[in-house]
């Protein structure tokens, strides 16, 4: 009969052995084989098993104490909680005076807060007091805790201490970085944006990831320009997270397990190395903005439009040559930048997302304008610069709420007049297309304070335009005007700047 853990949990499914004879078998692995994988499998299948006898009380009480590997004596920590939970108090109490590891001393702390007793609340106690009025205390002085520290649960006391670890550890590391504790001292706020770029070469972010993710009452955490290339959220316990900016590092993937972090309100992932995103992220129930620009994703998973709370999503060059039909199910989104990918269509369905004020589909690959557009009637801005647009459709003007319309670097040569009576529009950009004529009709944009007509083919003005009321800018750069026409030096001096 082979010793591997595996085969031995087989045989036990398959009765060919009883329950009492694979834990032996088990505890014999890991008692006497040095294979890291075999003992830790052995332990995560002994839990399983779930048998509460002496013999393994005692096998877990001993890897806790004299294991040499932190991984083996984390497992035996979190078996020995959930199995012997009455009888663990002493031994993680000693545990707790002489590891030095982090990654173990977080989950016996953890532990001894989830007991509710005033056993394990005296040790957390007598442990808090300990540190705050020796060696600790010097990095730490901008946390204040309550002077009656009866006031706290022991979850609490646990987590007091948990941030007392974790922050004195990041100070040895990394020196300087910027905290906020909230009003019970426990860290909401942790900033360690650029702490790989401090020129501590001995010390890596990455390798502390861990133990910033076990800080349960963190808010808001940033990580950005650092080296980071994996997350570890399979473990997270920062549940109460609402803000995470891991924008300029070396991410090629966001992990399934994100949907650990159930209250994630602002997801920041700009300019990494991403090239999609999980489904999972579909279950970040409580998101509002999600800025993924300047990556690599080619595609996006039908569950995006999940986020039904999501207010901005910013895919922002990426490489995008489709979007998901369920987009439609964002139904509280205002804004959408989808700006410099690969979309040669864009016809999915709008009409549901009546909240819509900002749409960016500039520097993509389209040669039309989507009719798809004139369902979004509470949008504001529309920026299609740099696509391949030769007409501009009659139906835009059905935007009436429309306030800046970017047209720049496209192919158009000839503005209908329907486009002319949109009242709302503020800033017109029709830049570097292939313009002839500007109808006379242009005084009815009523509302127009910018004007680029910059890099066109115009020969002439129309006198009309003296009289746009509230126009503030006007840009005719390199066009084919054969002279100056006089009512431009009127409206100059009526406060309009020209650029001729």
């Amino acid at each position: 009969m082979s010793l591997s853990p595996y085969h031995i949990y087989q045989d036990l499914k398959k009765n060919k052995i009883n329950k009492s004879s694979a834990i032996d078998l088990l505890i014999s692995i890991l008692e006497h084989d040095k294979d890291l994988a075999k003992r830790e499998k052995s332990l995560r299948l002994l839990k399983k098993i779930g048998h509460k006898s002496s013999k393994l009380f005692n096998l877990l009480e001993n890897l806790l104490i004299s294991d040499k590997d932190n991984i083996i004596r984390t497992l035996a920590i979190q078996i020995l909680y959930s199995l012997f939970e009455d009888k663990a108090l002493e031994p993680l109490k000693f545990a707790l005076e002489h590891e030095t590891d982090l990654r173990c001393l977080i989950p016996i702390i953890k532990n001894i807060g989830n007991m509710k007793t005033q056993k394990s609340r005296a040790i957390l106690i007598e442990k808090l007091k300990t540190i705050t009025e020796n060696r600790y205390r010097y990095n730490l002085k901008d946390i204040e805790i309550k002077d009656n520290l009866e006031d706290y649960s022991n979850e609490e006391l646990a987590s007091l201490l948990v941030n007392y670890f974790v922050l004195s550890i990041l100070k040895v590391k990394f020196g300087y970085f910027k905290f906020e504790p909230d009003e019970d001292g426990v860290i909401s706020k942790l900033d360690l944006s650029n702490i790989d770029n401090q020129g501590l070469f001995l010390h890596k972010l990455k390798d502390s990831l861990y133990n910033v993710f076990t800080l349960s009452s963190l808010k808001e955490l940033n990580l950005s320009n650092n080296n980071i290339i994996k997350l570890p959220f399979d473990t997270a316990e920062t549940t109460s997270l609402k803000i995470l900016d891991l924008s300029y590092n070396k991410l090629t993937k966001v992990p399934e397990s994100i949907n650990n972090l159930k209250n994630l309100e602002m997801l920041k992932i700009k300019s990494n190395q991403l090239r999609s995103l999980p489904n999972s992220i579909g279950e970040l129930k409580k998101l509002e903005h999600c800025i993924i620009r300047d990556n690599k994703i080619s595609s996006l998973p039908n569950s995006i439009g999940e986020l039904r709370s999501l207010r901005v999503l910013d895919l922002y060059q990426n490489k995008l040559s489709t979007i998901p039909l369920s987009f439609k199910n964002m139904v509280n989104l205002e804004v959408l930048e989808l700006g410099n990918n690969s979309l040669e269509e864009f016809d999915i369905d709008l009409s549901t997302l009546n909240s819509l004020k900002k749409l960016g589909l500039e520097r993509n690959e389209l040669h039309r304008i989507p009719e798809n557009l004139k369902a979004l009637s509470r949008l504001k801005e529309l920026q299609l610069y740099g696509n391949q647009i030769r007409t501009i459709p009659d139906f835009l003007s059905r935007l009436k709420n429309l306030e800046i319309l970017n047209l720049r670097d496209n192919k158009i040569s000839y503005i209908p007049t329907k486009i002319l009576t949109m009242d709302s529009l503020k800033v017109l950009n029709l830049s570097w297309n292939d313009i002839e004529t500007l109808p006379g009709i242009i005084s009815s944009l009523t509302s127009l304070e910018q004007l680029n007509l910059w890099g066109n083919k115009l020969r002439e003005l129309p006198e009309s335009i003296m009289d746009l009321e509230n126009l503030k800018i006007l840009y005719l750069n390199d066009n084919n005007l054969t002279a100056r026409p006089e009512f431009l030096r009127i409206l100059e001096k009526k406060g309009v700047k020209i650029t001729l």
